[in-house]
Parts: C-alpha cells; sequence; structure tokens
C-alpha cells in the first residue's frame, strides 16, 4: 500500500516503511542474521540507522534456538558486534523483564546513534 510494502512469509514477516524496518517472526528463524545484511543495503542506499530496538518473550523451546539466539547474552553480544560504528552501543540498554519463576519474560534491546533526536 501507499504506507509500507510487506514480505508476509510462513514462519517470518518483513514490514518496510519509509522510516523503518519491522522484523517479525516465530519458531527457530534466525532473525538477528539479517542485521548486517540490512545495514549493508540501508548503506548502499545513503541511509544510517537511527535506533535498533529487539525484544523477545521468553522461549518456549530455548535449546532448539539457533546462534546467535542461544540466549539473550548471545544476541546482546551479536547486535554490539554489527551495530558498532553505527550506533553508540556504549550507551544501549538490555535488560530482562519480569521473573524466570513466574511465566514471561521480556528480553529488551535498544541503541540509539549519538545524533538522534528523542521523540516528543
Amino acid at each position: 500500500n501507499a504506507d509500507f510494502d510487506a514480505y508476509v512469509l510462513s514462519e517470518s514477516s518483513l514490514f518496510v516503511y519509509p522510516t523503518k524496518w519491522v522484523l517479525k517472526t516465530c519458531g527457530t528463524t534466525r532473525l538477528l542474521r539479517s542485521v548486517p545484511r540490512l545495514l549493508e543495503l540501508a548503506a548502499a542506499a545513503g541511509l544510517a540507522p537511527a535506533r535498533c530496538k529487539y525484544n523477545r518473550a521468553s522461549f518456549l523451546f530455548p535449546e532448539q534456538q539457533p546462534a546467535p539466539h542461544t540466549g539473550f547474552d548471545a544476541e546482546v553480544e551479536f547486535l554490539d558486534k554489527h551495530l558498532a560504528g553505527h550506533l553508540d552501543v556504549a550507551s544501549r540498554q538490555a535488560r530482562v523483564i519480569g521473573s524466570p519463576y513466574e511465566g514471561l519474560q521480556w528480553h529488551v534491546y535498544v541503541a540509539t546513534s549519538p545524533r538522534d533526536v528523542p521523540l516528543r
């Protein structure tokens, strides 16, 4: 449509807006493995990221997750490695919210550019 392009597959979807892209997935899709290629494509188009937000719930079958999704620490390390030079990973935030003993936890990662303007 006029607002965004959608590429919907059986297990993953990509939504491309004029100012951002959104990746959604379930199962064992290696979502983060797309980040280096997306950064390359953005650079080729003369674009630079202003921020990266990654979040997910607890995995139902964590032992079945492929790298880099073997744990939140590994995901954070992967994002830091690939976003360094693009975003200020030194001041990024990475948190796990909730108790592992009381059900679902949310894993949240946010990195911004030093030139990023806060939303008001």
